[in-house]
């Protein structure tokens, strides 16, 4: 069946409230939250002079299926890997209620424009963009950034399953 998607406020407003799980070395989770521009509160999970760029390749535009989003999921790993000389991390984005997530990557040390490219090459409307100053949702097609500040909490320690195979 078929899903009407919500008009571009609607997801917008969905990606401001995104949770971010952000793993960027092993059994060491961080949980961020958008915050007011301004407010930036908790540890950052990188190198402070780097940004972080969040990206997944679930549900390009649309519903996909598990399976759809598991083979999408797998191909981005094999698309940031030689992109990247840092370690790439896991993390997941969900819903505040925890009724939506979605599995993505955390990656260091490559081109905001490189980041955004390849989102867009998996049919993605947005990236995150964290830096120590804020979180930022950036537009693939460069038509909209929203700016804030973030809120970042020491999570469980325990893996993300990463969907590849090996958990971080």
């Amino acid at each position: 069946r078929a899903m009407i998607s919500p008009d571009a406020g609607e997801r917008w407003q969905a990606y401001a409230q995104t949770h971010l799980e952000v793993s960027s070395r092993p059994y060491h989770r961080l949980t961020v939250t958008t915050a007011p521009l301004g407010v930036t509160e908790g540890p950052f999970a990188d190198d402070p002079e780097q940004p972080l760029y969040i990206i997944t390749a679930h549900n390009p535009g649309r519903l996909a299926s598990d399976e759809d989003n598991e083979w999408a999921h797998q191909s981005l790993w094999e698309t940031l890997l030689p992109l990247s000389p840092s370690p790439i991390g896991q993390a997941r984005g969900y819903s505040p209620d925890g009724a939506h997530s979605e599995l993505s990557f955390a990656v260091g040390r490559i081109s905001r424009q490189e980041a955004l490219d390849v989102a867009a090459e998996f049919g993605q409307e947005a990236i995150f963009v964290w830096t120590v100053d804020q979180l930022e949702i950036v537009a693939t097609d460069g038509s909209r950034v929203d700016a804030y500040g973030w809120i970042s909490r020491e999570g469980s320690f325990t893996p993300i399953d990463s969907g590849l195979g090996h958990q971080t």
